[in-house]
């Protein structure tokens, strides 16, 4: 900025009559009754140093969104494995994967971009720049009010209008996090049910649902740039419109006499002052409103009701059955699906649960297993309430076989020692004895280092298919649950397999 009255070169100096304002080239600068001299030399900082610093900042800035996002993506993780299991029940578990993966990087990309653009530059830079537009606002509001409440009224209205256009881009970038999460849960469907896609021939129509995701993620993101544009250059026309007008309404204030030329001058100096520092400003607000529906997703995930840890533990009350209901009910939104139900389980025996698809077999099991809680009625395990009791001690005395008993990515080995990962090998192979799935592991090329693929799809799946299930049933368990009426993974009746628990409960150490 040159100068505001009066402008002039004087003996290689520049100077102004009235208010001052640096050249930035070296220069004196004259006010009323004083002289400010800054020397050539003074000005000049190298301008290696000044992108070294940028770089560092630039890197210490990207090191701290990826903090951030590592930071957040544990919490996520931790969150999702501890939720309550109905809670992830009502949820697909494709656009849980999304927001625990895509989300992030989304809002790193987002808050780390808009922060960039604030900060871009020196630090003194920026505090110059705002000591800088504050003086000028102090100038204008002395030199013209009457201008200043003109300017004021044209940023209001972009103002408003940026408002609007911040408002589009975080309703639309919502948008985009959802359909992205949409599609990831339907690629998920696919992929997870490959073989049945392929046996029924519906390669087609799985594509075209994956694809409508597709779809409706390519038009929010459009509509996230386009609002983008229309509010990026909002600041920079509302001060160049600024500009004009008070170009104009300045001139026939000046006609009028009730201005003067250098009070004119001095006023569209300091306007223009004020651009530079506040362009950035809405493409930064802009890129942070973008990341508020990747911060929105993931506060959902993260405000999850956990199962409650903690609790009673204590020994178990003799004489007392293993497993007792009395009187429990269970509702399901509106639908009651467990109505007084009683029943005992024996220490020693086998009761068998029999009912039509859909009588709340599997809602039992998943009570006993504290998947759940009762809305009235008692639950005892050994004679203790289990609602109060030490979910971790409730679990390792109930053994779930589910109805479709999930493999785990990795080895035969990993799954077996999944519940019990400091089992030893005599432990393990005491459970492929018990389980009559000693000979078919042992056939596989691998044996137990046989990879099973995932969800258990891999080469060995009809071989090692219950391989899992029964490690969490002979670790000596005080109560085997199954969903099925007959396991498929044991080759014995159900007397045998009493017999063959109670010989596990007996020589299985206590986890």
């Amino acid at each position: 900025m040159a100068g505001c009255c009066g402008l002039g070169a004087r003996g290689g100096r520049w100077w102004v009559r009235g208010v001052g304002f640096p050249s930035g080239r070296g220069s004196a600068v004259d006010c009323p009754g004083q002289r400010v001299v800054v020397s050539r030399g003074a000005a000049r900082v190298p301008g290696g140093a000044v992108r070294g610093r940028g770089g560092v900042c630039g890197f210490l800035l990207a090191r701290a969104g990826e903090d951030v996002v590592l930071g957040l993506r544990a919490r996520l993780v931790r969150r999702l494995l501890r939720a309550r299991v109905p809670e992830l029940d009502r949820r697909r578990v494709g656009d849980l994967l999304s927001r625990a993966t895509a989300d992030p990087t989304a809002l790193r990309q987002d808050l780390t971009g808009g922060i960039a653009d604030l900060v871009t530059g020196d630090v003194a830079d920026l505090v110059t720049g705002g000591i800088g537009v504050v003086v000028a606002l102090v100038v204008m509001a002395a030199v013209d009010p009457v201008l200043l409440l003109l300017v004021a009224g044209l940023v209001l209205l972009a103002a408003l209008a940026v408002r609007a256009a911040l408002g589009g881009i975080r309703a639309a970038s919502t948008r985009t996090q959802d359909a992205l999460g949409e599609l990831t849960a339907d690629l998920d469907r696919a992929l997870g049910a490959i073989r049945t896609v392929r046996a029924s021939r519906a390669e087609e129509r799985e594509s075209a649902r994956v694809l409508a995701a597709a779809h409706r993620v390519h038009r929010a993101g459009v509509r996230v740039t386009g609002l983008q544009a229309v509010a990026a250059p909002a600041v920079q026309l509302a001060v160049n419109g600024s500009f004009v007008v008070v170009l104009l309404v300045g001139g026939l204030r000046v006609v009028d006499g009730e201005a003067s030329v250098a009070e004119l001058v001095t006023f569209l100096l300091c306007l223009t002052y004020l651009a530079a520092p506040i362009s950035p400003v809405v493409p930064a607000l802009a890129a942070l409103h973008e990341g508020a529906g990747a911060l929105r997703r993931t506060s959902e995930v993260l405000a999850l009701p956990v199962e409650r840890s903690g609790g009673e533990r204590g020994g178990d009350v003799p004489g007392a059955p293993l497993l007792e209901l009395r009187d429990v009910r269970l509702s399901c939104g509106s639908r009651t699906v467990l109505d007084g139900l009683s029943f005992t389980v024996p220490r020693r025996g086998v009761v068998a649960l029999v009912g039509p698809s859909g009588a709340g077999e599997s809602t039992v099991f998943a009570l006993v297993e504290r998947f759940a809680e009762p809305d009235s009625g008692a639950l005892l395990l050994n004679g203790r309430g289990a609602s109060t009791a030490d979910t971790a001690w409730c679990r390792s005395r109930i053994g779930l076989v589910e109805q479709h008993a999930p493999l785990l990515h990795g080895t035969l080995l990993d799954n077996l020692r999944d519940a019990a990962q400091g089992a030893s090998e005599d432990e393990v192979e005491r459970v492929l004895r018990l389980t009559g799935l000693h000979d078919p592991v042992r056939r596989l090329p691998d044996g137990l280092g046989t990879d099973v693929g995932d969800r258990g799809c891999g080469p060995p799946a009809g071989s090692g298919s219950g391989s899992r299930s029964p490690a969490r049933c002979w670790r000596g368990p005080n109560c085997c649950c199954s969903t099925s009426r007959r396991p498929s993974w044991t080759p014995t009746p159900s007397a045998r397999w009493s017999r063959r628990s109670d010989r596990s409960r007996a020589s299985a150490p206590r986890r």
